[in-house]
């Protein structure tokens, strides 16, 4: 159903657009089906019941003839017809079974002595009456109800001879019984009615609320500057990344990188340039990792993290090496148009999940990192597990084997712009 249409719920059935009805025609017809085939075969118990009735008045042979010749089939017709998907064959089947029903009885009571002939009138008539009330139709199909069921139960006798005063007057009686209750039928419906609209409102808020704080909750956790996760998206994709991992026993590796004299650069060219650096390696970072089926994150400030799991995760050296160099290729630009050249310094950790806390994946990716600053920045160091030297790769500042301890604060910054070296 479309979310834009406006429903009121005071207006009528007729009025309401299509789609709506088409969801009150799907929700209720399962149910229609149900009561509808529930009172058809009380109708036939009741026809039953009657027969030894017919004895009393002295029509048993006609009596049993009509109800078990012609209402029961009608019935079995009824609730066969009333399972099909065409409507008009659906409303047949609602209503020409108690139809047939009232036009029997009234034709027996025509056929008995007169004492008899009217109740055997009120008795259809209360049965139209009953039905109208009862049967899960709506107002238009009740109607037909009515009319139909009053005219088969005035046939007979206005097919009979001439009609005396008091079997006109319980006609008359009929008519009213067979029509009054649609009013109390239109008045349900349209309590109903309102009720389904209110219904079908409550849910649509409720859609749309649900899809208001789905979209609240990815932007909460999506970083708006470089349109990667932030932290909290990071680790909560993080863990379920974790679990998964755990469970299949395949590896995981996580790669911190963190731009190098970031804050110098943005005390010399600018928070706006600066922006505008964190955004360009966030794309960078996104397409590298997203081709190697990762996540990758906004840590924190100038800081950036990356996951690998399975076959990829031996590659997270390699591939940081290649985002590496990739940063250290970006046109960065001053307000003069001078390049600066930007570097990154990476530390990875790669283990099972099963050997390490998942916190234990970022300390040591983390420990890995400060590392590579402390050993000239612009480099790639593995952590090679806890009592073991983090392994550096072949990087801008050289090649070889360093052992870490603390953590060693950033030297100053060193930038390149126009060929030219800028120490702060």
């Amino acid at each position: 159903m479309e979310q834009g249409c406006v429903l009121d719920e005071d207006a009528p059935y007729s009025s309401w657009p299509a789609a709506v009805q088409r969801v009150w025609s799907i929700t209720h017809a399962r149910r229609i089906t149900r009561e509808l085939t529930f009172c058809h075969v009380v109708g036939i118990v009741l026809c039953l019941a009657c027969i030894p009735l017919d004895s009393v008045t002295g029509v048993p042979v006609v009596g049993a003839t009509l109800r078990l010749g012609v209402v029961v089939p009608s019935y079995l017709i009824g609730i066969w017809l009333i399972r099909s998907e065409h409507s008009l064959l659906r409303l047949v089947g609602a209503v020409a079974p108690v139809a047939g029903f009232a036009g029997v009885v009234s034709f027996i009571g025509t056929q008995t002595i007169v004492e008899f002939s009217d109740r055997y009138l009120m008795a259809a008539t209360m049965m139209v009456a009953m039905a109208v009330l009862l049967l899960p139709l709506r107002i238009g199909a009740s109607c037909w109800l009515s009319v139909s069921g009053f005219v088969a139960i005035a046939l007979p006798f206005g097919l009979g001879a001439a009609v005396d005063v008091d079997i006109a007057d319980l006609l008359l009686y009929s008519l009213v019984c067979c029509t009054f209750p649609l009013l109390f039928k239109r008045r349900s419906d349209r309590l109903r009615d309102q009720n389904f609209i209110l219904s079908v409102k409550s849910r649509q808020a409720q859609s749309q609320l649900l899809k208001i704080n789905k979209e609240l909750e990815n932007l909460s956790q999506m970083d708006p500057l470089t349109g990667l996760l932030n932290r909290r998206g990071f680790e909560k994709r993080f863990s379920a990344t974790f679990e998964a991992v755990l469970a299949s026993g395949e590896p995981l590796a996580v790669v911190l990188l963190d731009v190098d004299h970031f804050k110098h650069f943005n005390d010399t060219y600018g928070h706006q340039l600066g922006d505008e650096c964190l955004a360009k390696i966030g794309a960078l970072l996104n397409s590298e990792i997203e081709r190697h089926k990762g996540i990758a994150a906004r840590y924190g400030g100038e800081e950036f993290i990356a996951t690998l799991t399975g076959s990829e995760s031996a590659n997270a050296v390699s591939i940081a090496e290649r985002v590496r160099k990739m940063i250290a290729d970006l046109e960065i630009l001053d307000t003069c148009g001078n390049r600066i050249r930007i570097t990154a310094s990476f530390g990875a950790r790669i283990a099972r999940a099963a050997k390490l806390r998942q916190q234990d994946f970022v300390r040591d990716a983390d420990g890995a990192l400060y590392a590579a600053k402390a050993n000239g920045r612009n480099r790639v160091v593995l952590y090679e597990g806890r009592d073991k030297s983090p392994l550096e790769s072949v990087g801008a500042g050289g090649a070889g084997s360093r052992r870490y301890g603390a953590r060693v604060p950033p030297q100053q910054s060193e930038f390149a712009s126009s060929g030219q070296e800028q120490r702060s």
